[in-house]
């Protein structure tokens, strides 16, 4: 099982688009032929090892690969070569007309799923898709309606206040015929209550829930807004920085005489983005 995991896919004409990296990934995950296809697919590394430079021709080299073998126009391989993949050595090619935005969309999936072949199942995760563009949108709809081993997994925040940019049709088709076929299905995930808070806490500090203080549980919930992640980034800093102990009435809670501010995640707190850059090349020193 391969795993495709992104923030964002973006897809555009634009060598600073997320897709770049993306497709790279992908582009890299291709053996250079079939019988290393059927070795890769046992869960041996292709060229995980190799150099930078090495990775970057060996991607363009499997694209050129993958134009030819799927019969795809030159300006294809210009398009995603130098526009997408940065590609500088490439020949910019003078074409009467331009491909087609929907042919080059088509392409650009069938590349993915010709790439990601030799996998028995790939789980491309897209997170935050209220902020996907179109485009993008069309590229995931090319995959999903026309791959066989891809598992997409997405997630957005609630629909009613955050609307997706996905085309009308083919939402009508998720919420309709793909969802009574069983290939779309919804998962609603509301925030953690104070008993869900406390259970992890516990879990975390290694207690019982009722060893906790209630003051302690509070505060996690309260800064935290139940949201599981920022729940974990709290607890996991507590525990890091040493700032919970046993307290006289037996409970655990904040160490006396210490700052529990400091505990909880920059974003949750009202700090101008220098501070936060300050506090998160700070951490990132600590830990390294």
């Amino acid at each position: 099982m391969s795993i495709c995991k992104c923030c964002s896919l973006l897809f555009s004409i634009d060598v600073h688009s997320l897709f770049r990296s993306i497709f790279q990934d992908v582009l890299s995950e291709k053996p250079l032929s079939d019988e290393a296809s059927t070795i890769g697919s046992k869960g041996t590394p292709h060229s995980s090892l190799a150099t930078l430079d090495t990775v970057n021709a060996s991607v363009i080299n499997r694209l050129k690969e993958l134009c030819e073998e799927m019969n795809a126009p030159e300006e294809f391989l210009e398009i995603v070569g130098h526009h997408l993949l940065g590609d500088t050595k490439g020949k910019m090619l003078k074409v009467e007309k331009a491909a087609e935005l929907d042919d080059i969309i088509a392409f650009m999936a069938q590349v993915f799923i010709r790439s990601t072949a030799h996998a028995d199942m790939i789980i491309m995760a897209l997170d935050d898709v209220h902020w996907m563009d179109n485009l993008s949108w069309k590229v995931v709809q090319c995959i999903f309606e026309t791959s066989q081993n891809i598992l997409i997994v997405i997630g957005s925040r609630p629909l009613a206040s955050h609307s997706l940019s996905v085309d009308d049709e083919f939402w009508e088709c998720l919420t309709g015929e793909y969802k009574e076929k069983k290939l779309y299905t919804e998962i609603r995930l509301g925030p953690l209550n104070e008993i869900d808070v406390r259970e992890m806490a516990a879990i975390t500090l290694s207690c019982e829930p009722e060893d906790l203080s209630d003051d302690f549980c509070d505060d996690v919930f309260v800064h935290s807004g139940g949201m599981p992640y920022f729940a974990s980034e709290i607890l996991e800093n507590c525990v890091r920085k040493k700032q919970c102990e046993r307290l006289e009435n037996g409970k655990m809670g904040w160490l006396a005489g210490e700052d529990q501010v400091s505990c909880f995640p920059i974003h949750l707190l009202n700090c101008d983005c220098d501070f936060v850059t300050n506090c998160r090349m700070f951490a990132i020193q600590s830990e390294s």
